[in-house]
Formats: C-alpha cells, structure tokens, sequence
C-alpha cells in the first residue's frame, strides 16, 4: 500500500497518470453476490463509502476516515475466517445459515480484494514508492558496468595531454601503471575497459574487489593521467518520510545527531552531506513532514534506502529523491521555467493558473465578486479551469492528470532507472 506524509495532503496520483475515478458504494462493495444480510463489517463499510464520496475532497479527509477503513478490512478478514472455519464444520452448521456460507465467503473474498485496491488508489502517492518504478524491458540499450569506478576532468588543464588521448591509450597508461606498482592489491593487475563522456572518464574494474583496491590506493595510478585528475563525488539524494518536525535540521549538529542515532547504517559522519526540510514552508504547519538528506556514499545510501533512518526514535522510511519536474508559471507547462518560456520551439500563449484565461497571469486574476476577496488562493468565486487539461482545478493542482503523467515520465528517464537499479541492485 503506498505510502503518505502530512505535508501532502493535496498530492493525488494512480500509478498511471489518470485521474482518480469516482468511487461509489456500487463500485467499491456492490460486486459479488449480493446478500439478503450482509455481514455488520460490510455494512459499515458501505456508509464508510457514502461517506468518504462525500468528504473527499475536503482537505484532511483521509486522516479521518482511513482508521475506520482499515478497521473494516480487519473484520472482514475476520469474519472470512469464521465462515471458514463453519464451513469446515459440516454441512449441518452450514444449512442454518440464511445463505450458503460458499457464496458468502466468495462473496466477501471479492469485496474485500475490492476495497484493497480502492484503498491503494486512494492513497497519497506524491513520492513514487518502490514497487511503481518500472525498470525499462531488456533490449540494446546502453547498460553501466557493475564495477565502475568515474573520474572527474573538470580540473584538467585545457592543454593536458589525456584530453587528447584515445580510451586505448588512457587505459594502456592506467595497466602500465598497476603493473609497476607496489601495492599486492593492485599489481600485475589491469583495467576491463574506458570509456569517457565528456568531463566524466569511466574506469571499469574486474571485480568488486579490484575495484575496491583501485578506489582505496587511487594515487598509485591516476599520477600516471596527469594533473587534475581525480576521483569524482557522487551523490545521491534520499527523501525521509514522517520525520517529526521537531526534528532540526538547520541545526549545526543535525548530521551528527543522524550519525550517532544510526551507527549501523550510517558508518561515516563523512558520508553525510546536506540534510533539509523537502517542503520548508510546510514543515511548521503539521507535525511530520519529509526531510532531504543527501550522501556521498553508495553503500551508505543502499542502507538508508534498505533500512531507512532513526530519528528522534522513531522509524522514518527512505526513498530515492524524485527528479523536479519544472513547471512555467506563464503558459502552466512542463518541463521548462517561465525565463525560458519564451524560447521554446513553439512557444504556447500566456495563461492563467486559476482560469486558463489567454489574457493575464496567475499573478494578474482577479475576483469577479464585489466586494472582492482579499485572498485570491481562498476565492471561490472564480471559475476554476486547468489550462492543460481543461479540468475543473487549478493548473499547478497535484490532481491534474497532465502533471501526474509528467511526473511519471520524469521517474522513468534513462538516468533516474539507472540510479535506481545502481542503489536496489548492486549487480545490475
């Protein structure tokens, strides 16, 4: 089932990208047979769904209703394992009830398998859990080696003369090197292959170990690349989830307090970075929200996403940061900022947030009513339209079916699955 924080109260999405259906006692309960007297936990959890027809799209509704959900899932789960236990009985305990106790088990097997699902679908799913990414099918595409060890060229001298070096060349230059060397790790070893992708060079080992050893004695070999060369910081972002916000995290001990608390998978204060509130606005608004805590370690980051992170005693689950997807605030499309709106290929027409009116910005919409609201974000008086998708919703709202597809689409690009498959699987 997925997973949801407080801070996202108004974040919707299915794992497809298309707008929730509206969900009906018919639609949610109504399949299967029907029954002359329904169990008490069906029958409450029909109302639960009049109700929650009603309710939902109030802000904070789930928080209320979920409890009771879940409620009447464990007692249907109960029931169907007393009519079980009744139909093992004999037949004599089946003829007293008022219907075959068959179909009533079938019956509450299929509503109950129902609800499940309905559940899933109602569930915050802003952050993408694990089991939505979909890892790109088998075919040609380019896969990194599993031992692969990058160098950054960045502060390489313009006239050096490994910019100018054929990848048979630099690794002839890199096994010459660990043939002569004086660590027993690393001589009479050599490299697999090179490759280099503008200002990243990309050593790939033989084995976990060898790459282990050319990583830990690094200045036994890249002295024979030439200066500026180094070994390249890789980072990897991971967001927390339900993390008390009195938790501080611009506090100047913050990363060692994340340190000490988590002594097993957190073995170096070093491999911590940076750590934020993902929504600062939204922090001190509710009492657990998502934290951003950026690490410098691979092996450090498949830990905190393995086993997530104590903080404060309290389990916070992990999972990899989602890209940004940009969204213009002049024509509400995706992909590019407002100050290069402008210079898109075809530029699409300015328009408004709220209405999708051609003919003023968000910042520009005014209340039709007189008197005028003083808040435009709490007037209820203008005619709410998406410019994307026509809807009736603001065009930045987390429900929009054109924004939840752009944030799938930002989730299954080349470089986010390769990250991914890097961090859940060390042998890809």
């Amino acid at each position: 089932m997925p997973n949801y924080t407080d801070d996202d109260e108004d974040a919707w999405a299915t794992d497809d990208g298309a707008p929730i259906a509206p969900l009906g006692a018919a639609g949610l309960v109504g399949g299967g047979t029907a029954l002359p007297n329904p169990p008490p936990a069906l029958t409450t959890l029909r109302s639960l769904v009049v109700t929650t027809n009603q309710k939902k799209r109030l802000p904070g509704w789930w928080r209320t209703l979920w409890p009771q959900l879940i409620e009447c899932i464990n007692e249907l789960e109960d029931e169907i394992g007393d009519l079980r236990a009744r139909i093992s009985e004999g037949p004599q305990a089946a003829a007293a009830g008022q219907i075959p106790l068959s179909t009533t088990l079938a019956d509450l097997k299929e509503q109950n398998a129902q609800v499940i699902d309905a559940l899933a679908q109602l569930a915050p799913t802003a952050r993408h859990p694990r089991d939505s990414i979909v890892l790109p099918a088998p075919g040609p595409q380019f896969r990194q080696p599993a031992f692969c060890i990058v160098l950054s060229l960045a502060a390489v001298p313009a006239g050096a003369p490994l910019l100018t070096l054929t990848p048979a060349d630099i690794k002839a230059s890199i096994d010459s090197a660990l043939r002569t060397s004086t660590v027993p790790a690393l001589s009479g070893t050599s490299t697999h292959s090179v490759r280099r992708e503008r200002q990243k060079l990309f050593v790939h080992a033989t084995s976990a170990e060898h790459k282990a050893a050319l990583v830990r004695f690094s200045d036994e070999w890249l002295i024979a690349l030439g200066p500026g060369i180094k070994l390249a910081v890789r980072r990897v972002s991971l967001q927390l989830d339900l993390v008390s916000t009195k938790f501080d995290p611009n506090s100047p001990a913050a990363l060692d307090a994340l340190h000490l608390s988590n002594p097993t998978t957190i073995l170096s204060r070093s491999h911590l970075q940076d750590v934020r509130w993902l929504h600062e606005t939204k922090a001190g608004k509710s009492g657990r929200s998502s934290l951003v805590i950026i690490v410098s370690d691979f092996d450090t980051g498949r830990g905190i996403l393995r086993d997530g992170l104590c903080i404060l005693g309290e389990y916070c689950p992990a999972n990899i940061l989602p890209p940004v997807v940009h969204q213009c605030y002049r024509c509400q499309g995706f992909g590019h900022q407002s100050s290069q709106c402008l210079k898109q290929q075809q530029p699409r027409p300015l328009a408004c947030g709220r209405c999708a009116s051609p003919d003023h910005a968000t910042s520009g919409c005014k209340c039709p009513a007189r008197p005028t609201c003083i808040a435009m974000r709490r007037c209820t008086h203008v005619i709410l339209r998406c410019a994307n998708c026509k809807g009736a919703h603001k065009a930045f709202d987390a429900n929009c079916p054109v924004k939840a597809a752009a944030l799938k689409q930002a989730t299954q690009s080349t470089s986010y699955l390769a990250l991914w498959q890097e961090l859940t699987h060390r042998s890809p």
